[in-house]
């Protein structure tokens, strides 16, 4: 946020996060059961060409005593098939008409990767390094379309960049 007065509008979990020739993170993290467990990966959604908040969700294996994501105790801001299993971090102030509208029942979120228009910052975009398709797929699902993790065999890509436009 701090480079570009925006978040960012994706993140590749898994893989180099680099934006220009700035290293971010050389592997950013993701659940050790994301590729055998689709349903387990991170989810990070926003909204906007220049997110002013994000929601990190993490599926938790062990379902915890109290909630441990904030936005449980909101009014209509939890995603569809949210439940307590799922943990979140958040940044900023969290548009809840639009988060009460993504899936994450599916392991992919319906978040949008929003086409920058006009002048102004776009926020980071991630270039992860190629590699030989990595064990997580990707394609453009959701609406409006994004590039999402989707079940193994399923992807027509092989990398978070989706070689293209959604």
């Amino acid at each position: 946020y701090n480079d570009q007065n925006c978040y960012p509008t994706s993140i590749p979990f898994g893989s180099l996060w680099e934006v220009s020739t700035v290293v971010y993170m050389k592997q950013v993290p993701q659940a050790r059961t994301c590729s055998s467990n689709p349903s387990s990966c991170y989810e990070y959604i926003n909204t906007g060409s220049c997110p002013q908040w994000n929601v990190v969700f993490a599926k938790l294996s062990k379902i915890p005593t109290s909630s441990a994501c904030a936005l449980s105790s909101l009014t209509s801001c939890t995603p569809h098939n949210y439940d307590s299993s799922w943990a979140c971090a958040i940044s900023g102030t969290v548009d809840c008409s639009y988060l009460s509208t993504v899936d994450l029942a599916s392991g992919s979120a319906n978040n949008p990767t929003p086409t920058p228009s006009g002048g102004g910052s776009s926020g980071p975009t991630p270039t992860p390094t190629p590699t030989p398709c990595a064990p997580l797929n990707y394609a453009c699902t959701g609406s409006p379309p994004a590039c999402n993790v989707v079940p193994s065999g399923t992807g027509q890509y092989c990398t978070a960049a989706c070689g293209g436009a959604c």
